[in-house]
């Protein structure tokens, strides 16, 4: 699996917004799926946020995708956010998603912050075992969230 910012695959970005579209759409219902991909559009960087990292097979599969922005959807007073993780279901189960938040939480560092914050509906432990702290719980469109952080470092 090799991890790669965006910026050197931009071909996926169409795929990607599908992605976001689909799983992510019920926490922002107003928001197209080309309102997706022009938000898609702002990540296409490496030495700044917003950014979007992507896992992939090396030789052309995309398997899954992670940002870090700035802002989320709750808590606007903090940042930055690891934001729309996703992989892709037949490549779920194999550390992926771990892998995507890692590789997050050294960009951050790599940029000089000192935490990275993140909610999810549904996979808290993952992110414990990950070393992140719940510290809050919220309802996003009515869908209950923990939100978590951790501090970032080099590792």
């Amino acid at each position: 699996m090799r991890i790669d910012h965006l910026a050197d695959h931009p071909g996926w970005m169409q795929t990607i917004a599908a992605w976001h579209h689909e799983a992510f759409g019920h926490l922002a219902p107003g928001k197209t799926l080309q309102d997706r991909w022009l938000t898609l559009q702002t990540t296409v960087q490496r030495d700044a946020l917003p950014m979007c990292l992507v896992a992939h097979s090396g030789d052309g599969h995309l398997w899954g995708c992670a940002s870090v922005v700035r802002r989320t959807l709750t808590h606007d007073h903090l940042g930055p956010w690891l934001s729309a993780v996703y992989v892709a279901p037949t490549h779920r189960g194999r550390g992926i998603a771990s892998a995507l938040a890692e590789r997050a939480a050294a960009e951050c560092a790599r940029l000089g912050f000192a935490e990275l914050f993140l909610f999810t509906p549904r996979n808290e432990s993952l992110y414990r075992r990950l070393g992140w702290q719940a510290f809050d719980r919220t309802l996003i469109r009515e869908t209950p969230a923990v939100v978590m952080k951790r501090h970032v470092r080099w590792r």
